[in-house]
Order: structure tokens, then sequence, then C-alpha cells
């Protein structure tokens, strides 16, 4: 006979529902203490989080990394947690194989000031770090991210140099968003050669695209590096004007036109690959090994802070830029994406300050763990809580098996739920969810999602490489550019949605939008299945549905035939499309039932209406 679950209670270590005390102490060892008890995956633990009056308070983000734990709450608004601006609330995973990969370099001698002496930079050797849903990939925030395509002006100032007795040799990725073929995603920086047939490093490369470049296509701005490092370099592109200088060691390296010309931005974001440190996406696998580097500081801007051409270093009055300013400051008015504070008391998470937001990334394990040293957390439930945000995400899964969320209740996140992408997590369940996000309400990568009776507050569901079941969803306020994201990748593709209703009666989708967007995966045939959905209005420019076809062939390319099934679909607009059809002509087939829809168009090829 199962052992009947150990219960405790967050009361008992010292929580208060006082936002005057942090309670993340008393939840860390509830937890601990717990797991420290358990004596095997089948017997189970329950943390209590009793109802109160007031929430309570934590000052970052509290995990779970063993089998069969329970956070069981009195119901999501008697039971609030209240967290701290850009933190994370829960983490369930291990993907820090239990803090073993992080690692701070503390080097007082290595800054310009004394004043410097507690800045701790990041030791990536075993590690690398992962910035989900970050304005250094993603572009500029304003209550949602804005987007790198508005972005003309880029200033990226890095402190880097190899990690203590590592050799870089060309091509290692040192950070941005990126995978290995294309670097351009939209922008990341590489090391590099003079010589494009040699391994030799000998020169730092930010690598970027702007807006109508091929995907696969990127252009190269280098830096020139001699010595053992670390360097500053700093790159300024001035897009619009279309001129770039580089900086390194505060002297002037490099200056001239860009190529294409004045008038350009950077491209968009594809709205999956994440922001790395050590290596290339789309994501912060367990299993790969990263770049042995030492990240003193690194400042992200959408502006120009110097003087194109100036010898060195020095803004519009003359002045010469220090460590201080150059890494860990903003002035006034400065459009700034993002830097590293690199506190030395931040061990945990690594965090990032914006001039509209703050945020952390996560250190994710390399590939030299133990599986004994580093268990996947089985079966871990979430229930009866009450999540109240400050910009950070509400909960976040890496490598979970058979997650669920039950009753749970978000508000004021940037995500509500998502995954740190380092590896799949699956099934991860959601039942009688309240999730309201400004950038997502669930945000996944490479997992097995299944909701039932779920409420969309605010935001929209996006799901890249996964598979996705949802039965009975409502869209409260649905993101007007695209409320369902159905993205590709190599993992998943199997997507069925019952039962869904957008209440956006007053408001149009926005120009090229679809109500649901779903592109092929890789190495097998992607599902789309729709079983009732309301949409009420649509607009002259946008759709329904939307299907991304790349190919169509069992016998030949990466993806096959994919097949698409619409079934009391519901639309009175007589705008816009039923259903579009992008890409390879001929990757879609399948029916599309129109009797219930007064926007008939299909442009489509291989999508034929119902009679």
């Amino acid at each position: 006979m199962k052992p009947a679950p150990m219960v405790v209670s967050v009361l008992d270590y010292g929580a208060a529902a006082d936002e005057q005390v942090d309670c993340l102490p008393a939840f860390v060892q509830a937890i601990g203490d717990l797991e420290s008890r358990l004596d095997g995956d089948d017997c189970g633990g329950v943390v209590l989080v009793p109802a109160a009056r007031r929430a309570y308070r934590v000052s970052g983000p509290f995990r779970v990394r063993r089998s069969g734990i329970e956070i069981r709450g009195d119901g999501p608004r008697a039971s609030r947690l209240k967290g701290a601006p850009g933190r994370p609330m829960l983490i369930v995973g291990n993907h820090d194989a239990l803090g073993r990969a992080a690692a701070r370099y503390n080097g007082p001698s290595v800054y310009d000031s004394p004043d410097l002496k507690r800045k701790a930079g990041l030791l990536l050797v075993d590690a690398h770090a992962c910035f989900p849903w970050q304005p250094l990939g993603l572009g500029p925030y304003s209550n949602g991210f804005v987007g790198t395509e508005a972005v003309s002006q880029l200033a990226i100032e890095a402190f880097v140099g190899p990690a203590p007795g590592a050799q870089w040799t060309a091509g290692l990725c040192l950070f941005g968003s990126a995978d290995d073929s294309q670097r351009g995603r939209p922008w990341s920086v590489w090391t590099g050669s003079k010589d494009p047939n040699s391994s030799k490093f000998d020169q730092v490369e930010l690598c970027y695209r702007t807006a109508g470049q091929d995907p696969h296509d990127f252009r190269r701005l280098a830096a020139p590096v001699a010595g053992p490092g670390p360097w500053r370099i700093a790159w300024m592109l001035d897009l619009a004007v279309g001129v770039a200088s580089v900086w390194v060691d505060r002297k002037l390296a490099a200056f001239g036109p860009l190529p294409g010309g004045p008038g350009l931005t950077l491209a968009p974001h594809d709205g999956v690959t994440q922001f790395l440190v050590g290596r290339t996406g789309p994501a912060a696998s367990l299993w790969q090994p990263g770049t042995p580097m030492l990240l003193h500081g690194l400042r992200v801007r959408c502006d120009q802070p110097y003087r194109h051409g100036a010898p060195t270093e020095a803004d519009a009055q003359g002045r010469a830029a220090g460590d201080q300013q150059r890494y860990f400051s903003a002035e006034w008015g400065a459009k700034l994406l993002g830097y590293l504070p690199l506190n030395a008391s931040e061990n945990d998470l690594i965090e990032v300050q914006g001039d509209s937001r703050n945020d952390c990334g996560h250190w994710i394990a390399g590939p030299k763990f133990q599986g004994d040293a580093f268990p996947v957390p089985l079966g871990v439930r979430v229930r009866g809580l009450g999540l109240l945000c400050d910009h950070g995400a509400g909960a976040l899964a890496s490598n979970a098996l058979d997650l669920a969320f039950e009753d749970c209740r978000v508000r004021g996140a940037s995500v509500a739920a998502g995954s740190i992408p380092c590896m799949a997590s699956y099934p991860v369940a959601f039942r009688g969810c309240d999730l309201s996000g400004t950038d997502a309400a669930l945000a996944f990568w490479s997992a097995d999602v299944v909701a039932t009776d779920l409420n969309v507050n605010a935001g929209r569901v996006q799901l890249a490489a996964c598979n996705g079941t949802f039965e009975r969803t409502f869209f409260a306020f649905p993101d007007l550019r695209g409320p369902v994201r159905l993205k590709g990748g190599a993992y998943g593709g199997m997507h069925r949605w019952a039962d869904t209703t957008f209440d956006n009666e007053n408001d149009d989708l926005a120009p090229g939008a679809a109500a649901v967007l779903c592109e092929q995966v890789l190495g097998s045939p992607t599902t789309l299945a729709v079983d009732g959905l309301y949409v009420p209005r649509v607009g002259p420019d946008a759709a329904i549905v939307a299907l991304d076809g790349r190919g169509g062939q069992w016998d030949q390319g990466s993806f096959r035939p994919s097949r698409v099934a619409l079934r009391d679909v519901v639309c009175t607009d007589t705008r816009g499309a039923y259903v579009v059809e992008t890409g390879v002509a001929g990757s879609w087939a399948g029916t599309a039932e129109t009797r219930t829809v007064a926007c008939p168009e299909i442009k489509a090829t291989a999508v034929s209406p119902g009679v």
C-alpha cells in the first residue's frame, strides 16, 4: 500500500502573510525539508500554503527539484503569493544541476574603478545561461515587446574573454539569439578569424540580419583582438544612416558605411530563439557544451551613446567612458534594452536591468552532469494558488515530467506559465486555471501541453515545437497580434483545439495576424484539428487560420505532408480571410467547413472547403 503523503506547512517555517516579511526562506526550507524526508518517488509530499487575508511576499523563486511534491493552497483568491520585480515565482526542474553550474569570478583588479570591486563576472565552463523573454533578444519593451523590427540603432558593449586556461578557436558563440546556421536571429556575437578558411581566432564578430534579408543570411562586423584578453569591445550601428563604429579596448578599430545602405532596421525576432550566453539556440540543452568564457560586462542599447568615428569611446561632449558608464549604468533618457548588474550576491539567478523592467536569466548545466545527482522531477502538482507577479514569470518548467497546475490564477506576469528552454517537459497539464501575461499566458518550448477549462485573461498561447490539446479555452482579452501561435521546430506538431472562444467583439486582429497560426514541424506530419472556434472580428488584412508550409514530400526534404481539419468555426465578420496558406504550396491538405463563416475566402492552394 502506498503510504500517505507527508505534509508540512510554510507557517511552521516562519512564513507570514505580511508584506513586510520575506517568505522565500520559509518556502525554500519547507520544500527542502520535505524533499530530504522523502524516501522514494512513489511517496509524495505536500507543502501547504494556508489561506490568509494578505499575500505571502517572496523575494525570488522557490524551486521544486524532487518528484512527488505538491504545493497546495486553499484557492487562488485565498492563498496568494506576491513576487518581486522581474523575478519568476516558481521553478520546477533541475536545469542548473543543483546549482553546480553557477560560477562567479570576482576580479576586483579587472575594472578601472575601485568602486566596482564587488562586481563578479560570469564564468562559463561547463555551463551556459539562458535569458528567456528578454528585451536583450526580443527588442524594446513597452507593456509588451515592441519588437526588433523597430530597432534601427544598436549599441552592444561587452567586456569578455576566454575562461582561465581556455583557448578559443573561430566559430564559438559568445552571446545573442542564434543557432549554428542562422546567426542573425536577429543578432549574435561570435569568435572569428580574418582568414575565412582558418580556425585561428583573432577577432570577435557581431553577426546581424536586417529586415528583408534571407533568414539564412547575415552580415558581420568584426572587432580585431590580440593578447590573452579579456577585451572591452563596443559595436555601434546606425542602420538608419548606414554607418557603424567599433572600439576595442577604448580605441577605434573600425568605422565606415554599412552594407545595404541607409534606411534599414533589424530583422524581426522569430519569437522562439532565446537569448543565450555561451551557446547557440533555440534551446540551451543540458547535453551540449558551451563556450568557455568569462563575461565581466554586457550592455545592450537601441540608441547611439558615443560619437561615430571618435578615436576613443566618447560621448557628444567628448567625455571618455569608464567601466561604470559602459556596463553598469544608463543615463536618463537612454534607450536601454538591458545590462547585467553582476551583483556578487546573485548566485541562483542572473539579474538584468532595463529601462522599463527588470528580468532574470538562468544557469543551465553543461554536459558534465550525473543522472543520480540530476533527478528529473516527476509528478509535481501546484494547486489552489494565486500568483501576483511584478513583470516576472509566474511558473517555469524545465525538464519536468507529469507537471500539473490546477485551480491556479496568475496576474501581472510577463509569462504566466512557460518553460526555460533546455529540455522537453511532458506532459504539462492545466485544469481550471486563470492566466494573464503581458507577453503570453502560456509560452512553452518542446513540451506536451494539455489544458482544460482555461481562461486566458490577457495575452496569447505560444507553443514552439510542442504538442497541444486544448478544450474549453476562453480568451478574455486576446493578443490582437495573434492569440494562438503554434510555432514549428524539431519536436511535436500535433495540435487539437476544441471549443475555443475569442472575446474581441470591439477589436480587429492586427494586419497580417491570424487568430490561429500553425507552422510545420521538422521530421513528422503536422496536424491541426479545430472543433468549435468563435472569432467575432477578424479585420480586412487578417485571417482566422494561417497555415505556414515548408514542404510536403514523404521521400525528400525534412518536412512531411501536413493535415488540417476545421469544423464548427463561427465568424460573422465579412472581412478578412478564413484560411491563408503561406510558404511552400502544397504543404497542407484537409478540409475547412464554411457554413458558419461569413468570410469564406480561402487563400490556400490545398485546403478544400467542405460541403
